[in-house]
């Protein structure tokens, strides 16, 4: 049971542990990639302003308004490096008398972009390895890691940020194929009349870098929920026995007491306030039992029996249904009574005699005696009258009285040896009530029980015949 309990909590536990590492993971990434787009933009901000400013004071004397023309691309050094100019901004220059006479062309180089890049890449990093990437308009990287440069942005990050959407995605970089990225993206979209510059910023962290507080947390969600769960599993086993060893003490002890060891009582336990109760009411109900059973046992001796057939006789009939209900209510059992007589004691008494019919009576009490449970009664009434009182549990209790009289008439009508090698057969009749079913009142029980054997005898005798409303006018029989 205590290692069930532990599978469970640790099913439990890794249950948990992955919804709440998931929720915390969606959260956190949401988080940091919210961040990280708004770092993207703060950078693509940035390059706005240095762009507009450095274009401004290169131009000054420029009629029209500059407008930036992206040049990296052709600016390639014959060893495929890149040449000096990053970003080129031209403007028409004019002459004092309004002629336009050539074009005036600024530069911006690329240890402009890098320094920005640098710059605020150390503002921003802190203790997380953020890395800071600019793709040009036809997304590829020209500033960035070493790795990264000429590289793909991934297109995630890149369709966004493209169309002037800011925002975040976790991506696949072509320089990183082993690391997931939360990646923040921007667009540089240009101030005043320079017109779009079609740049874009990208900036990344490492998914296991962003979301390592969330792998922690789990990691101490399992340890903690299946330390607990181990301890609650290892209490609950200690608990568990500490309340099963005083409930196998009086398991054990009904046992001996049901296979019938007098010496045998309920022990009384301590412990749990409900075990203690138990053992309490047990001791209690087994006294009672006791007490009855000595008390119906000590009133078939004391009492006397019946002086020819030695069964219990009608003087003290009183006194045992009163004892034997007692006990049939302590367990909520039924009480049957079936009362028969014998077909046939009249002939045997006036063709063989008394002594013959004496016979009769002492083998038929032998037998009833025999035949009834220890827990049963039978009992002589008188002449060729017996009742016997049946302790009854279970379902239908009516059919197993049924069946039981059906037996005892069965015995009753087996032939009876008188002998120097002579015999009498006589058959039986009975009726049956039942006890509180039919009546509250046990002796009232006696009286439809003798009713419905009167009806047997009207309809032909030889059988038997359960209580039932056309049986009830019949309280007593005349014989």
């Amino acid at each position: 049971m205590a290692l069930l309990a532990l599978v469970l909590i640790a099913v439990l536990v890794i249950g948990l542990q992955t919804l709440i590492g998931r929720r915390a993971a969606d959260q956190m990434a949401a988080e940091i990639g919210a961040g990280l787009a708004e770092v993207a933009q703060q950078v693509a901000d940035r390059f706005d302003r240095e762009i507009w400013s450095r274009s401004n004071e290169s131009l000054l004397s420029a009629a029209d308004r500059p407008v930036v023309i992206d040049t990296h691309r052709r600016a390639m050094g014959v060893d495929g490096t890149p040449g000096p100019h990053l970003l080129n901004v031209a403007a028409p220059a004019v002459t004092p008398d309004g002629a336009r006479h050539g074009t005036l062309i600024a530069w911006l180089g690329w240890d402009w972009g890098r320094d920005i890049q640098r710059d605020l890449g150390r503002a921003l990093r802190r203790d997380r390895p953020l890395e800071i990437l600019v793709a040009d308009a036809a997304g590829q990287v020209i500033i960035g890691p070493e790795a990264a440069i000429g590289q793909p942005v991934p297109r995630g990050s890149a369709m966004p940020a493209a169309t002037g959407r800011n925002g975040w995605v976790v991506a696949d970089w072509p320089d990183l194929p082993d690391a997931r990225q939360l990646t923040g993206h921007a667009a540089v979209i240009g101030r005043g009349d320079l017109g779009v510059v079609g740049w874009t910023v990208h900036v990344r962290l490492p998914e296991h870098v962003a979301l390592a507080p969330v792998d922690a947390l789990r990691h101490t969600v399992l340890i903690w929920g299946l330390g607990g769960g181990l301890i609650m599993a290892l209490a609950g086993w200690v608990a568990a026995g500490w309340i099963a060893r005083p409930l196998r003490r009086i398991a054990q002890a009904a046992d001996r007491i049901r296979s019938g060891d007098d010496g045998v009582e309920i022990p009384e336990v301590g412990g749990a306030t409900e075990v203690e109760l138990l053992s309490q009411s047990l001791r209690a109900l087994i006294d009672r039992l006791t007490h009855s059973r000595s008390e119906l046992d000590h009133a078939l001796s004391a009492a006397g029996r019946d002086a020819l057939t030695g069964l219990p006789n009608r003087r003290f009939f009183d006194e045992v249904l009163h004892l034997l209900t007692d006990r049939i209510a302590a367990h909520d059992g039924t009480l049957g009574v079936i009362f028969m007589d014998l077909d046939g004691f009249k002939a045997v008494n006036d063709v063989h005699g008394h002594a013959a019919g004496d016979q009769l009576l002492i083998t038929v009490a032998g037998r009833l005696a025999h035949a009834v449970r220890e827990r049963d009664v039978a009992i002589r009434l008188g002449g060729d009258e017996f009742v016997v009182l049946l302790d009854l549990e279970g379902e239908d209790p009516a059919g197993q009285a049924r069946r039981t009289a059906e037996r005892l008439i069965a015995l009753v009508g087996l032939p009876v040896p008188l002998g120097e090698g002579a015999a009498v057969t006589v058959g039986g009749s009975a009726g049956v009530a039942l006890w509180p079913a039919d009546h509250a009142d046990p002796r009232e029980v006696l009286e439809l029980a003798d009713a419905a054997l009167y009806a047997v005898k009207r309809g032909g005798r030889g059988h038997v015949r359960l209580h039932d409303g056309a049986a009830q006018g019949f309280v007593s029989r005349n014989k």
